[in-house]
């Protein structure tokens, strides 16, 4: 099991002077980047990727992506059929479901195939007065994910509608309540519960502001930093148990919505445009060596991620 690691880790509480400096995860809880964002960097491919990870594009997403691609063209098709022999209802929800297929495969590609081999989309910032690091998640797929989320919800409004319109009311009431959920989504966002996410590595600790999560941990509290594999690469900062722990849901439930249930860092990589491998040597780097952390927030640190500098 993937939290074996951090359910084995135990030690005391921490007295140093490290203790009580923590973040407050709210709202407000937002970093303040600079325009130093870094560009052209080289390839990340000198260092060792992890043993068990599969970023490199294998035969069944690529065969995934072109029955979903054949989908959303079927559905397009059957549209200009429904057109053509008059029937408004049937094409609507051919062209949101062709809609859906279309976005589900932009997605996958965005994700699993055209991936950054390099360090562009960290920069410098601040973070509650702090000088930080901050990598923040791929504005395409926030935008993607929430396309899709919108051609889901109008495909249960639109039946919403026409159920109404036949007077069947028990459909209309499950297709409502189903139509509402994915609404949800959007009046969470403009009520800032919901948003794109980002990573802050300070010298106080690690901060990660998901869509609807926020999680921070101290350095202290780190035991060890783990490559993992759930048909995505993901890394793994493993706390100790009876670490102090901030862990937060921006919203109450819904899409996308993740808390661990014991103390960890879980970073999913495919939200990043910043190459895996690289993210991956780039936060065991900073765990594994206290001293270097006096770095992030300057310029150091992106010299370091230009040249893969952390063997």
């Amino acid at each position: 099991m993937r939290l074996a690691g951090a359910l084995a880790l135990t030690r005391t509480e921490h007295t140093s002077r490290g203790v009580g400096l923590w973040y407050e995860l709210d709202d407000a809880d937002t970093p303040h980047s600079t325009a130093l964002e870094t560009r052209g960097m080289p390839s990340s491919s000198k260092l060792p990727e992890p043993e068990g990870w599969a970023t490199r594009i294998d035969t069944k997403i690529t065969v995934s992506l072109i029955v979903v691609l054949f989908f959303g063209c079927v559905c397009l098709l059957s549209g200009y059929g429904f057109v053509n022999i008059g029937k408004p209802i049937a094409t609507k929800y051919a062209l949101l479901f062709a809609a859906l297929f279309f976005l589900s495969a932009l997605f996958g590609f965005l994700t699993r195939v055209s991936r950054s081999h390099n360090a562009k989309g960290l920069s410098l910032g601040s973070h509650e007065g702090r000088p930080a690091l901050i990598i923040r998640y791929s504005l395409a797929g926030f935008v993607v994910i929430s396309l899709l989320i919108a051609c889901m919800a109008a495909i249960f409004v639109c039946g919403l509608f026409d159920a109404v319109s036949a007077g069947n009311g028990v459909l209309a009431a499950v297709l409502g309540l189903i139509g509402a959920f994915f609404l949800s989504y959007f009046v969470q966002i403009l009520l800032g519960q919901r948003r794109r996410g980002y990573l802050v590595l300070s010298d106080r600790g690690v901060l990660q502001r998901g869509m609807a999560f926020s999680s921070f941990l101290p350095w202290e509290a780190f035991g060890g930093v783990s490559a993992a594999y759930n048909g995505r690469p993901e890394v793994l900062v493993l706390a100790y148990q009876n670490a102090r722990w901030t862990n937060a849901r921006s919203a109450a439930c819904g899409v996308s919505t993740s808390c661990r249930p014991v103390p960890m860092i879980e970073i999913d990589l495919i939200h990043f445009t910043v190459d895996a491998n690289l993210m991956y040597h780039l936060i065991r780097f900073y765990v594994d060596n206290p001293a270097a952390r006096a770095e992030l927030g300057t310029q150091a640190c992106l010299d370091r991620a230009r040249a893969a500098a952390y063997l």
